[in-house]
């Protein structure tokens, strides 16, 4: 590549890096990341749960209903905007 046209895309990937990190801090992604991931385990958790319970008292595994995990959207608002 040449100087210059290297130059000009490393120039736009650090203004993209800058823009994600500004968006990332703004709409709280790692929050929402790690809140989702932490109801995603608790799914799987209480899924394993119900077939193990299940299994133990003689029972064929059978297709469980899914359990409502989410919570309402004024429940987790962060105070500053009441957006979030």
């Amino acid at each position: 590549m040449e100087k210059g046209y290297r130059e000009k895309m490393l120039e736009a990937m650090r203004w993209e890096d800058a823009n994600l990190r500004k968006h990332i801090e703004q709409h709280r992604l790692e929050e929402w990341t790690q809140e989702t991931q932490k109801l995603a385990e608790q799914a799987v958790d209480q899924q394993y749960d119900d077939v193990t319970e299940a299994q133990s008292t003689g029972n064929p595994p059978k297709a469980l209903p899914a359990k409502k995990l989410w919570v309402k959207s004024t429940e987790v608002t962060n105070g500053l905007n009441g957006t979030h």
